[in-house]
C-alpha cells in the first residue's frame, strides 16, 4: 500500500512541476511514461497478490468402464489428479462404442484442454480424431492400448507383446511339464490391439510344441461373455478335449472359472493376464494356474501430462514391468484391501 500510495504521489508531483515549468510536448510524452511506470507498480503487485495460479486442463477419454481394468484405470488417474490441486481433469465413457469414443475427444479438444489420456476402444478407428488433437498442440498421451501412425505424444502401458510371449512361453512350458495337449483361448475384443497382441505371440512361441489350440473365442474383456463362450465350449468339447484355458485378461479368467464350476469341469486349467486381486484369490485356492500382472498407467500417464504441459520432454514409449504370479508368489503380491 506504501508504494501504491507513493507511486500516486510521485506522479502527481511530476504533473504539478510540468504545469509549472510549461513542459514541451516531448515533456509530456516523458511525463506520460513516468505516470505508467507508477500505474505499472500498482497493477504488476496487484496481480503478485491476486495472482491465480496455473491450471493443467487434463481430459481422459476410456473407453468403457464396465470392465473392472478399466474402471481401475480411471481411478488410478483421478486419485493422481487429486495429488495435484492444479489439475483440472475431465473423464469422458465411451461405454464401448467407437463413434461416441471419437466425439468424446471432439468435446475435450472442444473444451481446451492441455492434453489427452486415451485409451482407445480400437487402434484405426481413434487415429484420425486424436491426430487433430495432437496437431493443434493437444499433448496426446495413449494408455494401454496402441494408436495407428506416430501422431500422438507418449505412450505409457505394459507391453503386450512381450507379456503375450511370456505367456506363451509358460503355457507351452506348463502343459509340457504336466503331458498336457488341447488349449483354448478366449480372446478379448477382436480388432483391439491387446488382443492381438496377446494372442499372436501365444501362437508362435506353441509352434513345434505338438499343444493344439483346439478353439480361439472372443469373451470381450466382460465377465458375463466369458461365462457364455464357456459353457458353449463345455457342451461342444467333452471332457478331455480341453485342458487349459488361457484367457487373455482375469476377468475373462474368473467368468471361465464359474462356468467351469458349475459344469464340474475344474480339472481344466486357467492361465491369464492382468494380476487381478480376485486372480490372486483362485490362485492361492489353486483354481487358477497363473496371471501375468498389467499395472495401471494412469497415475504415470498424470504426471507425464503434467512434466509436458510445463514444456518437459518425456520418452515417446514409457514401459511398464510385468511380473508372473503362480503359487509360488501369489502371497508376495496379494492385498485384500487392493481396489482391484
Amino acid at each position: 500500500m506504501k508504494k501504491k500510495v507513493l507511486a500516486m504521489m510521485l506522479g502527481m508531483a511530476m504533473v504539478f512541476a510540468a504545469i509549472l515549468s510549461g513542459c514541451s510536448t516531448g515533456d509530456n510524452q516523458g511525463n506520460s511514461t513516468a505516470d505508467n511506470a507508477g500505474n505499472g507498480t500498482e497493477i504488476e503487485e496487484a496481480s503478485g497478490n491476486g495472482k491465480e495460479a496455473k491450471v493443467y486442463k487434463i481430459g481422459m477419454s476410456i473407453d468403457t468402464t464396465s470392465q473392472a481394468w478399466r474402471a481401475g484405470l480411471v481411478e488410478d488417474v483421478t486419485t493422481e489428479a487429486e495429488k495435484h490441486g492444479d489439475v483440472e481433469l475431465t473423464v469422458t465413457d465411451a461405454d464401448g462404442n467407437s463413434t461416441k469414443q471419437i466425439s468424446d475427444v471432439e468435446d475435450l479438444i472442444t473444451k481446451g484442454v492441455d492434453a489427452i489420456l486415451i485409451s482407445p476402444i480400437e487402434s484405426q478407428p481413434l487415429t484420425d480424431v486424436c491426430k487433430k488433437a495432437y496437431s493443434q498442440g493437444i499433448h496426446v498421451i495413449v494408455l494401454d492400448r496402441e494408436l495407428e501412425g506416430e501422431d500422438w505424444t507418449c505412450f505409457i502401458g505394459a507391453n503386450n507383446k512381450d507379456i503375450g510371449k511370456a505367456a506363451g512361453e509358460f503355457i507351452r512350458e506348463y502343459m509340457t511339464e504336466n503331458g498336457l495337449t488341447k488349449l483354448v483361448e478366449i480372446q478379448g475384443t477382436p480388432g483391439s490391439s491387446p488382443c492381438r497382441d496377446r494372442s499372436e505371440p501365444v501362437d508362435e512361441a506353441l509352434e513345434g510344441s505338438g499343444i493344439e489350440m483346439v478353439a480361439k473365442q472372443p469373451g470381450n474383456w466382460i465377465e458375463t461373455d466369458a461365462i457364455e463362450v464357456t459353457e458353449n465350449l463345455l457342451q461342444a468339447y467333452p471332457k478331455g478335449e480341453i485342458e487349459v484355458i488361457y484367457a487373455q485378461c482375469d476377468v475373462m479368467a474368473l467368468g471361465a472359472l464359474k462356468a467351469l464350476k458349475t459344469a464340474g469341469r475344474e480339472e481344466i486349467k486357467i492361465i491369464s493376464i492382468d494380476g487381478q486381486k480376485e486372480a490372486y484369490e483362485a490362485i492361492k485356492d489353486n483354481a487358477m494356474v497363473g496371471t501375468f500382472t498389467y499395472p495401471f498407467p494412469g497415475a504415470e500417464g498424470v504426471k507425464t501430462a503434467i512434466k509436458l504441459i510445463d514444456g518437459g520432454s518425456v520418452d515417446k514409449v514409457i514401459d511398464m514391468p510385468s511380473q508372473l504370479i503362480t503359487e509360488d508368489n501369489v502371497d508376495d503380491v496379494y492385498d485384500p484391501d487392493s481396489v482391484f
